[in-house]
């Protein structure tokens, strides 16, 4: 029984490890923290979006923006979109669970902001449908899913992580993420 956990463990790191070593996802990481450093110093906010965990995942990171990491600083502007529950609750009875986003977003975002979506699975329609409303309004954004890319085939912003498994993705993307929020405290 222990050594199971040992080994889900290992193979948590091993994918990690195998993950930084990739020249591909290393520039996908590399171009990634360049977009969120730009939208900070140009103004811009940082707009999350993800269904379940997620979700939870975006309420997390988006804390560590707005609130501190590890040092005292300014906040940086984050917003997890579909937090407002009055609103995604009314806009899911009213539209359909697959615009939650939509409205809100359009409503709050503009050129200076960067859009990171998080679909472990790369099947969320309403990411979908958020990503398209993104590339139409000129509105930089990120996808980090896993290894399918289900409904984003050859987009560009795309930063897979190595692993189909769920629970990986997100303890990576969590990783990917605490890393650059560090890596904002450290440079700005």
């Amino acid at each position: 029984m222990i050594k199971e956990f040992f080994n889900k463990i290992e193979l948590h790191e091993a994918i990690y490890k195998n993950s930084i070593k990739n020249k591909y996802f290393e520039q996908k990481l590399i171009s990634l923290s360049s977009v969120i450093k730009d939208t900070i110093k140009n103004k811009g906010k940082i707009i999350f979006a993800g269904n379940g965990g997620s979700f939870a995942d975006s309420l997390h990171i988006s804390a560590e923006f707005t609130g501190k990491f590890k040092k005292q600083r300014d906040p940086y502007p984050s917003i997890v979109l579909g937090a407002n529950f009055a609103y995604t609750t009314a806009v899911a009875n009213d539209y359909g669970y697959q615009n939650i986003f939509l409205r809100e977003f359009n409503s709050l975002a503009n050129k200076n902001d960067l859009l990171i979506c998080l679909t472990t699975s790369a099947k969320s329609n309403n990411i979908y449908d958020l990503v398209q409303l993104s590339k139409k309004k000129n509105i930089k954004y990120f996808v980090i899913t896993g290894s399918n890319n289900g409904l984003f085939v050859n987009n560009e912003n795309l930063l897979n992580i190595d692993s189909y498994d769920t629970d990986v993705i997100q303890e990576i993307t969590i990783m990917i993420l605490h890393s650059a929020v560090d890596y904002l405290e450290k440079n700005i």
